[in-house]
């Protein structure tokens, strides 16, 4: 089972269109391993621009970059780790209010050390994963 969740805080120009903003992001993954109950892939501190469309009904393109992690392992250490996301968004602007619905595709590529008991000696297995995920986001913007 995978969860994800989101945050994000962006402040956009409403005369330019652009927007700066930073976002994180977590999918939760349950019921895949017997080492662990759950576990989560972290895309932290994202630096998100975007581009808005429109004044009253807008549409938003944006691309973030940030760190990424695997946490909540008891037998993997994150040595790097990176992340990207995409977001497309539509909203509707009330007076420098805006009522947001967007969709978000979070990629991130961790690297780590996973340990395993070798006849009673623990051994650290350099491993990569990719992992993958998609939210809907609904929130509120600010433009000045």
């Amino acid at each position: 089972t995978m969860r994800a969740q989101i945050s994000r805080l962006n402040l956009r120009n409403r005369e330019s269109g652009l927007g700066l903003g930073t976002s994180s992001s977590k999918a939760k993954v349950s019921g895949d391993t017997s080492s662990t109950s759950e576990y989560s892939y972290d895309a932290d501190s994202m630096l998100d621009l975007s581009y808005t469309f429109g004044s009253d009904f807008t549409f938003t393109l944006g691309y973030g970059v940030g760190s990424a992690k695997l946490s909540g392992h008891p037998s993997v250490t994150t040595t790097s780790g990176n992340s990207s996301n995409s977001l497309i968004g539509l909203g509707y602007n009330f007076d420098g209010i805006e009522i947001l619905l967007g969709i978000r595709m979070v990629s991130a590529n961790v690297k780590g050390t996973y340990q395993v008991n070798f006849y009673g000696t623990m051994i650290d297995v350099p491993f990569e994963v990719k992992p993958n995920w998609n939210t809907t986001d609904i929130g509120i913007g600010f433009t000045f």
